[in-house]
């Protein structure tokens, strides 16, 4: 159960500790030197005990200093007293204000099962402190009557300061639980805006890795591709080698100047940063992808400006394509791209014709499946597989315009076609 408690000593407020010091100047100057001086003029006391009642007092109202800090040491502090006076006075006493004052701190600044005993060492004293004056006088039946509206008073009195205390108590715990509460929705929401930034983080993280996957597969394949012409033209056209053997050196330069740039995205703590870092191909980019594998582009419609998006997803489809002709096919497969401008959508085509190119045998399909997922991403379709003439074909339809993605389980929806288990030109 989380306690009300306040501060520890020396941790207690400045303006509390100022007020219950004012509280015992008041007390002191207020209430016990009046009750002294009438004591002292009209009552029948000796030394003793004028004196017991004049240390007594002045020890209960300073006792108020640390009600809030040692609230129950305050209460044992002002039974004792109270039972010295009780016992060496043989008059009511003024002082006695400091006992209700003791049961409310100890009910509202303690917590546990310290409440209800509290309670009872105040009823005692309420009961026991008339009792004693009217044994010690002459018992007649006024005294007896004036005894019993003590006790009823000073019981009334003891119960309020409880039940103030306690109301006080509640009051001051509700208070703490829901500020906690606010505190851990707050720490909950921090949490979740946190994940939701790392989830997106690595979202964007992994975008980055694809694209930049993609544009080093496409230039290794091409430094491939351009070694194995070299190597066939090396004995028969030297010069042709030799040019080859500068495209190499061309695009490896290249390579290298792009695979600094992945170090840099991934050392990079900042995902924008990172962004910027990783420059973004366009459509316009594709005629000189063509160009580096050695195909032959054909465009037909009027092409349409779409959003970067799905331009995009056509420049890595294209180049995933063609990667994966130049890997599985080799240089003399004659890839062919075809670029189809529909009223509502573009058809891509990647084709390349047969040879006798032994590709890599422990293909995955990894390369069919990121096709696959882009596709997807954009409500399109995509079928790949071997064509009637005996090479390989990728095609895929991409709307301008969607919506949701495409739901696997949903029957209603289309599903793109990848064919990978028969495919042997998948990387």
């Amino acid at each position: 159960m989380t306690s009300p408690l306040p501060d520890p000593v020396g941790r207690v407020k400045r303006g509390d500790w100022l007020f219950d010091l004012s509280l015992a100047i008041i007390g002191a100057t207020a209430v016990l030197a009046p009750y002294l001086g009438v004591v002292a003029l009209y009552a029948d006391l000796d030394t003793v005990q004028l004196v017991v009642a004049c240390l007594v007092g002045l020890a209960l109202f300073a006792g108020l200093v640390w009600r809030r800090s040692h609230p129950l040491f305050f209460l044992v502090w002002t039974l004792l007293l109270v039972a010295v006076h009780t016992i060496v006075v043989p008059l009511p006493f003024s002082g006695l204000v400091t006992v209700p004052v003791a049961i409310h701190a100890v009910t509202r600044f303690t917590v546990g099962r310290v409440k209800w005993p509290a309670l009872a060492l105040g009823v005692v004293a309420a009961v026991a402190c008339p009792l004693r004056w009217y044994f010690i006088h002459t018992r007649t039946d006024e005294l007896l009557v004036v005894a019993i509206l003590g006790i009823v008073s000073f019981l009334g009195v003891v119960l309020a300061a409880y039940a103030v205390g306690r109301r006080g108590s509640d009051l001051a715990l509700q208070r703490q639980q829901s500020e906690e509460a606010a505190l851990e929705r707050q720490r909950c929401d921090l949490e979740v805006e946190a994940s939701d930034q790392r989830a997106a983080d690595l979202e964007s993280r992994a975008a980055l890795a694809d694209d930049l996957h993609d544009g080093l597969a496409h230039a290794i394949s091409l430094i491939l591709v351009q070694a194995e012409e070299a190597k066939a033209l090396v004995t028969t056209h030297p010069a042709q080698a030799v040019r080859s053997l500068d495209a190499i050196s061309g695009t490896g330069r290249e390579t290298l100047a792009e695979l600094r740039r992945v170090v840099r995205v991934m050392r990079s703590e900042d995902v924008d940063e990172a962004s910027s870092l990783s420059p973004t191909p366009t459509l316009d980019d594709i005629s000189q992808l063509v160009d580096d594998a050695a195909a032959e582009l054909t465009v037909s419609g009027d092409a349409v400006e779409v959003d970067d998006s799905l331009g995009l997803t056509i420049y890595r489809i294209v180049q995933e394509a063609l990667t994966n002709v130049m890997t599985h096919a080799g240089p003399d497969a004659n890839p062919q791209v075809c670029l189809d401008w529909g009223a509502d959508d573009v058809e891509i085509s990647v084709t390349n014709d047969p040879t006798d190119f032994e590709g890599p045998q422990n293909s995955n399909g990894q390369g069919l499946d990121t096709m696959a997922a882009r596709v997807a991403a954009v409500d399109g379709m995509m079928e790949t597989g071997p064509t009637d003439e005996g090479g390989f074909r990728v095609w895929a339809c991409l709307p301008y315009a969607w919506g949701d993605p495409i739901d696997p389980a949903d029957p209603d929806q289309d599903e793109p076609s990848t064919d990978s288990e028969t495919d042997p030109e998948s990387d």
